[in-house]
């Protein structure tokens, strides 16, 4: 999960946007 914290909240929230609507 480190990697999650290394990379900048937006990057984030858009990966796990991503995350969702491929899921």
């Amino acid at each position: 999960m480190l990697i999650f914290f290394s990379l900048p909240s937006s990057m984030l929230l858009k990966w796990v946007k991503r995350f969702i609507s491929d899921h």
